[in-house]
C-alpha cells in the first residue's frame, strides 16, 4: 500500500519536486534493503569504485522512476510527441506485413514509456511480466500500463497467443531469480541475461528485435535494432555509457 501511495505522490507532485522525493526514496531503499545492498556491492565490485558512482545511480534511478509513475499523463504524452526513434523501419516493416516480433530490452532508461510511444504510433503491444508479491502494487501498475494501451501477460502460453495475434511482445533480458540465464557476451565477467526472449522467439517462429531507450538532451530517445543484429554489439555501447544503470538490476 505504501509503494502505491508513493507512486501516486510522484505522479501528481510537480516534476522537479517529485524527482527530489524519488531520490530520497531510492536512497532509503538502498540503505534498508539487503537485496539492494547486495546488488550495489556486486555492481561496485564488477565496475570498480570509479565507474560506479552511487550518486549517479540514485539520480538515474529516481528520474526513471518518476517518469514511469507518470505514464498516461499530459507530461508523458508531451515526451512521446517529441521522441526521437532510430531504426523504426525495423518494426514498421513487420507491422505493414502483419507480422509480430519479440522485443527484447532491459531495465535501462525510462523503459516503461516504450509502450506509450508505440501505441500512440498505432502498434499493438503487449509485455511479458512477472507477478508482483504485493497485489495492490501489481494492480496499480497494471492499471497504469492499461492506460497507455499495454496488454500484460504472465505466462509463455498467453505470450505465444499474443504474438500469434500480431502483437509486438516486450520481454526483459535482465537475469532475475525467476529467469534462467545464459551468456550474451556482455563485457562484465559474471553477468548473464535471461534466455526467455530468444527461446520465445524460436518457439513462436518470430523475429527478435533488441530495443533500448534513454533520456538525453531533454528528450526520450529510442533505438531499435534489426532482427539479425548481435545482441552484444547492440547493447554494449549503451552499457559502456552508463553501465551502473543496468548492473544493479542484473541479478
Amino acid at each position: 500500500m505504501l509503494v502505491v501511495f508513493f507512486l501516486i505522490l510522484l505522479r501528481v507532485t510537480p516534476f522537479e519536486l517529485a524527482v527530489m522525493l524519488a531520490r530520497l526514496l531510492v536512497r532509503m531503499y538502498t540503505v534498508i534493503s539487503p537485496i539492494a545492498r547486495s546488488q550495489l556491492r556486486k555492481a561496485k565490485e564488477t565496475l570498480g569504485q570509479g565507474r560506479f558512482p552511487a550518486k549517479a545511480y540514485i539520480n538515474h534511478a529516481a528520474f526513471n522512476l518518476t517518469l514511469a509513475a507518470r505514464m498516461g499523463t499530459g507530461f508523458s504524452r508531451e515526451l512521446t510527441e517529441r521522441v526521437v526513434i532510430e531504426g523504426e523501419e525495423n518494426v514498421r516493416t513487420l507491422k505493414d506485413r502483419g507480422d509480430s516480433a519479440v522485443v527484447a530490452t532491459f531495465h535501462y532508461g525510462p523503459w516503461e514509456l516504450l509502450a506509450e510511444v508505440f501505441t500512440k504510433k498505432g502498434y499493438r503491444v503487449a509485455a511479458l511480466v512477472g507477478r508482483q508479491r504485493m497485489r495492490i502494487f501489481e494492480g496499480y501498475l497494471a492499471a497504469l500500463r492499461r492506460r497507455v494501451g499495454l496488454l500484460t501477460v504472465n505466462d509463455l502460453s498467453t505470450a505465444s497467443r499474443a504474438l500469434g495475434n500480431g502483437m509486438f511482445l516486450a520481454t526483459l533480458l535482465d537475469k532475475t531469480r525467476r529467469a534462467k540465464g545464459g551468456a550474451c557476451g556482455l563485457s562484465y565477467y559474471d553477468y548473464t541475461v535471461s534466455v526467455i526472449p530468444e527461446r520465445l522467439a524460436k518457439r513462436t517462429r518470430t523475429v527478435l528485435l533488441p530495443v533500448i531507450c534513454r533520456f538525453r538532451n531533454r528528450r526520450l530517445e529510442i533505438t531499435i535494432g534489426s532482427s539479425d543484429q548481435n545482441l552484444r554489439e547492440f547493447f554494449a555501447p549503451f552499457f559502456a555509457e552508463t553501465p551502473f544503470e543496468w548492473l544493479v538490476w542484473g541479478e
